[in-house]
C-alpha cells in the first residue's frame, strides 16, 4: 500500500517536472537563464505540490 503511494508520488513529481520544462520552453524566451528563473521554483514547488496531491489530498479507498 505504502509502495504504492510512493511510486504515485515519484510519477507525480516527473510529470510536473516534465509540464513545467515543456511550458517553460514554450512560452519563455530562449535564453537559459531566463528559463532556469522560470524551471527552477518549479522543480522546488513540485514535489511539495506531488506529496499534497497523493498523501494529504489522496483517497486510499484500498484498492
Amino acid at each position: 500500500m505504502e509502495r504504492t503511494r510512493l511510486l504515485r508520488f515519484l510519477t507525480f513529481v516527473a510529470l510536473l517536472d516534465i509540464l513545467t520544462l515543456a511550458l517553460a520552453a514554450q512560452f519563455g524566451p530562449p535564453d537559459p537563464f531566463t528559463q532556469l528563473l522560470a524551471v527552477g521554483p518549479m522543480l522546488v514547488v513540485a514535489p511539495v505540490l506531488a506529496y499534497w496531491l497523493v498523501y494529504v489530498h489522496g483517497r486510499d479507498d484500498g484498492a
